[in-house]
């Protein structure tokens, strides 16, 4: 980094530029990659008065270079003092006047975003706020349920032992809810879980000792802690569970995932 032999006053209107400066905007469109982009002039716009209210300017100087174009953008004071963030290269693609001047105006762009702090946002100012893309198994899942109990329950009983952690405990509980409203109720879900272990559902009048319900789930929290066990000791409790899951074939499933995240890569 160059500089001059004092920059106090420098570096302290930067740091109150700094502190006035928005993103810059995304607001170009780079049709090859069908995204947006914030220019030049957006990443000039955006520090242009906050530099002006601190006294601060800059300029860019043009060093013509084998491995392509580079720029130096030097920040000055009123003061005399100056600081250079160094030089940004970029190779020239095309030997031309039209590669030449995009591989420039690149250049400027990435030169002065970094030496002013400048980040690019949104220009919706929603998309840190997206969800994250919904995962294969999640979707697959979500679309058993919608369609009712006994298609989650074949979904469920057919899923493998990775995509019953992927999915979770937490989310297992709200898609056995889901599919329970889709087919009419909660009781109908029990019923339907419980067969696998020849179990139903006590009805008003009987006792409800040894509650089917309790199944699905607890195998389902069983392979969650199972899943996101990170160390052998954790994945050794989480394997102790695996006795209190009633079902002997969800014991098995539970004990063959248990061996194999325990075995050595």
């Amino acid at each position: 980094m160059n500089k001059s032999e004092q920059i106090g006053d420098l570096a302290l209107a930067l740091a109150k530029a700094q502190g006035q400066i928005k993103g810059a905007l995304k607001d170009a469109n780079n049709p090859a990659y069908k995204s947006k982009y914030a220019d030049l002039a957006s990443v000039t716009d955006a520090i242009k008065a906050a530099f002006s209210d601190n006294d601060l300017a800059y300029v860019q100087v043009i060093h013509d270079l084998e491995a392509g174009v580079g720029v130096e953008t030097v920040i000055l004071h009123k003061t005399g003092q100056w600081l250079s963030n160094g030089v940004c290269v970029v190779p020239v693609t095309k030997q031309d006047a039209h590669g030449h001047g995009s591989a420039l105006t690149y250049a400027r762009r990435y030169s002065l975003s970094a030496a002013s702090g400048v980040a690019p946002e949104d220009d919706d100012g929603n998309a840190a706020a997206k969800a994250p893309p919904k995962s294969r198994v999640l979707i697959q899942a979500e679309q058993a349920a919608d369609k009712g109990i006994e298609a989650y329950k074949a979904w469920w009983t057919g899923a493998s032992a990775q995509d019953r952690m992927t999915l979770g405990a937490d989310t297992h509980d709200k898609l056995k809810e889901r599919a329970s409203k889709a087919s009419g109720g909660l009781a109908a879900f029990k019923n339907a879980t419980a067969s696998d272990s020849g179990k139903r559902e006590p009805q008003a009048d009987e006792s409800p000792s040894g509650q089917s319900d309790v199944v699905a789930p607890t195998y389902a929290s069983v392979m969650s802690a199972l899943g996101n066990a990170t160390s052998p000791e954790a994945l050794d409790a989480a394997a102790d569970l695996i006795r209190s899951v009633p079902d002997k074939k969800h014991r098995d499933e539970l004990t063959a995932a248990y061996k194999e995240l325990r075995s050595p890569v």
